[in-house]
């Protein structure tokens, strides 16, 4: 396959197409600017660094956060981990692959619907350092498998004990289960020396860190209760969900195109880096079978498998038997994704609970305005940022953190009662006997006795 030299202009344009579609939700003015509602920890930690247990990468994103104020760290975290993660797709992938397909991977990175998502501000803590500290294992595992296989084994290791530091146990296993699926797919292709070596070290690594943590018993039993159907289903943890053709739709959108013919691509060429992309995606896909939430650790691949086949269109711009069909087909192609990207990125704060609409914004005006400074407020764990930076109160329930479990929406004034609160917000339901001091379409505020 024929190296296309890639010149710094179209590279920087795909850093401000990126940059722009995580912004683009800011324009309409309308809403409150952090998004997602794992914002509330994030948020926690700004306040208070060193006071959650792990998350330890994000103490450098904490500071500059309290440097340049929360708010203005919530525009600007999201556009930081964009351009690294953009930057470092295009950099590996072109060493994989050639220049073009690294510029397309970066391009799909930048645009594609999971990618923005993972990094808007209420999702950076978890979602946007994961995929990255994740994917930079599997990246040097396989770069280096046959250039050093002692490195390429040890570095996995390394990194899954950071991603430990920076998550939980669940990450170094996710980790080792991508690379495991990466080195199967050295069957499918003309390698000659299989990497059991560096798959050893990593295994073996991996293994040996977990004991010395401990807690390796409990945590295999709860993995295989996450895995359980019975209790995947009755979960509150929407994440944990096995995965359904609409959240595949939602998340991947028209990149789903690109994607499907990078796929038969690969399936009929059967290049090692070919393939080394096809397991990647396989393995992301195979764990979100288990839980939805897994689906971002197939980013990688996937934008891989994209960045071929648009590539391939782009070639076809140098031979005269199919110049103009590939010109109108990859512009068609272009157009559509970066339009269809642009418009979810204006909406993003529209979609449920990424943003509090206006009914909520006058429900916690209400509180802000027209309760005691001290007061204690109970709602569900998700609006519990809403309540601290909108209403100017005091959340009892805090996502993430020391208070997770929900109240009982059947008897709300007993669990007020319970959790000492003085007021409850949440969305409107019915509530004989309750004391309430505000209602409107969406939102009721209840007082305590």
């Amino acid at each position: 396959m024929a190296s296309i030299m890639i010149k710094p202009l179209p590279l920087s344009l795909v850093v401000v197409l990126g940059i722009v579609v995580r912004l683009l939700h800011l324009i309409p003015g309308d809403h409150y600017g952090i998004l997602g509602i794992d914002s509330y920890y994030f948020h926690h930690m700004a306040e208070n660094p060193g006071s959650v247990e792990g998350s330890g990468l994000v103490y450098p994103l904490i500071w500059l956060g309290k440097l340049i104020t929360l708010d203005y760290a919530c525009y600007v975290l999201p556009v930081i981990i964009a351009v690294i993660g953009i930057l470092a797709i295009y950099w590996v992938v072109s060493r994989l692959f050639d220049p073009l397909v690294g510029l397309y991977a970066a391009f799909a990175w930048a645009l594609l619907p999971n990618s923005v998502i993972i990094t808007t501000a209420g999702f950076i803590d978890r979602d946007g350092l994961n995929v990255l500290l994740i994917s930079s294992g599997v990246f040097a595992f396989w770069l280096l498998k046959d250039k050093c296989w002692t490195l390429a084994g040890l570095l996995p290791v390394a990194i899954g004990e950071l991603v430990v530091f920076e998550w939980c146990w669940v990450g170094r296993w996710i980790l080792v289960g991508l690379i495991m699926s990466v080195f199967l797919s050295t069957g499918f292709t003309r390698l000659k020396r299989l990497p059991l070596k560096p798959l050893s070290i990593v295994i073996v690594g991996s293994m040996l860190l977990a004991v010395i943590a401990g807690g390796i018993e409990s945590n295999t039993q709860q993995t295989l209760d996450m895995a359980n159907p019975v209790s995947v289903t009755s979960t509150t943890y929407a994440e944990i969900h096995h995965i359904t053709p609409q959240y595949v739709v939602a998340w991947y959108g028209f990149f789903l195109l690109p994607l499907i013919v990078g796929i038969i691509m690969v399936c009929k060429n059967r290049t090692d880096a070919g393939m080394f992309a096809l397991f990647w995606f396989g393995g992301g896909f195979g764990l979100a079978l288990l839980a939805e939430r897994c689906l971002i650790f197939a980013l990688p691949g996937a934008v891989m498998l994209i960045g071929l086949c648009l590539a391939s269109f782009t070639k076809g711009l140098y031979t005269d038997a199919v110049k103009k069909a590939a010109i109108g087909i990859l512009g068609a192609c272009l157009i559509m994704l970066v339009g269809s990207s642009y418009l979810q990125g204006y909406r993003l704060a529209d979609f449920r609970g990424m943003s509090p609409n206006e009914n909520w914004i006058d429900g916690l005006e209400y509180l802000r305005n027209e309760t005691p400074v001290e007061s204690r407020v109970l709602c569900h764990w998700d609006y519990g940022y809403w309540v601290l930076d909108i209403a100017d109160r005091t959340p009892i329930l805090k996502g993430g953190m020391e208070n997770t479990e929900d109240y009982d929406a059947d008897d709300i004034p007993t669990t007020m009662i319970d959790y000492h609160a003085d007021y409850f917000i949440g969305v409107v339901s019915d509530c004989d006997g309750c004391n309430i001091k505000y209602i409107n379409n969406t939102v009721m505020v209840l007082k305590g006795d």
